[in-house]
């Protein structure tokens, strides 16, 4: 992959596409995806190894052209919450549903695409950002509201293993309830995500629950949420929680 493969004009629709013309965020996985749909990009079976590259790639880009707009930067994330907040209300809730993310770069996609907004929700990972917003969960649950956590998760092993993972962090709450709505194989076929093929990895059948998905897993299957340009995918999140009609609606 070099970087004579990013064309600037070809970048700047793929930047327009994902963001719908600057409305929303994306991760660096969202322009890879969207550039490999246009042909842009190789592709290669170890998804972590890809991205590594295709990291770097960006880098030599956006050193050349400038940083893109609306594409989201965990990287910078100590820096922004240490001095300048993100916009006052952004992470800061603490209710009865909370999107707990496998990765930091998809919460902050939600979280400055304004999904908050459309829906009565808090956002946080797995391994505890941001800790004010956990620390006011614990609050909550300490004082016997019932909370239920929903994973978000790629289609992988590791993936579908994330609400065992909360359950196990929530165990001496209650109160606290915990629901997977992250991407399985079923709905990446639903969806038209492309799986993709990887080496064979070890696979809890339990937790997967369907057997059929659990030997795809086990024989390297996998598909990646951000495979999924970003305001489908919050539509589809929104529609797996909506409940009430205070939830407003997304897009």
């Amino acid at each position: 992959m070099g970087t004579a493969k990013l064309d600037q004009q070809q970048v700047a629709r793929a930047v327009r596409r994902l963001s719908a013309r600057g409305r929303y965020w994306f991760t660096r996985r969202h322009l890879f995806y969207e550039l490999r749909r246009r042909g842009l990009v190789d592709s290669t079976v170890s998804g972590d190894a890809e991205m590594d590259r295709f990291a770097e790639v960006l880098d030599a880009y956006e050193g050349q052209h400038g940083r893109l707009e609306r594409l989201v930067r965990p990287e910078e994330v100590p820096a922004v919450t240490a001095g300048p907040p993100l916009e006052s209300d952004i992470l800061d809730y603490a209710v009865r549903r909370v999107i707990v993310f496998e990765h930091l770069d998809l919460l902050l996609m939600f979280a400055k695409s304004g999904f908050h907004h459309k829906m009565v929700v808090a956002l946080a990972t797995a391994d505890g950002f941001p800790a004010h917003v956990w620390g006011r969960l614990r609050e909550q649950l300490d004082a016997g509201l019932t909370t239920t956590f929903y994973a978000l998760h790629d289609c992988t092993s590791e993936g579908y293993g994330l609400r065992a993972r909360l359950a196990g962090q929530l165990a001496s709450w209650e109160r606290a309830r915990t629901a997977d709505a992250g991407l399985h194989l079923a709905h990446a076929m639903e969806l038209g995500v492309p799986l993709r093929q990887g080496p064979p990895v070890a696979v809890d059948a339990e937790t997967v629950g369907d057997p059929k998905e659990a030997s795809m897993l086990a024989e390297g299957s996998y598909a990646h949420f951000e495979a999924i340009r970003p305001l489908r995918a919050m539509r589809w999140v929104f529609g797996r929680l909506v409940r009430r009609a205070e939830d407003a609606g997304f897009g």
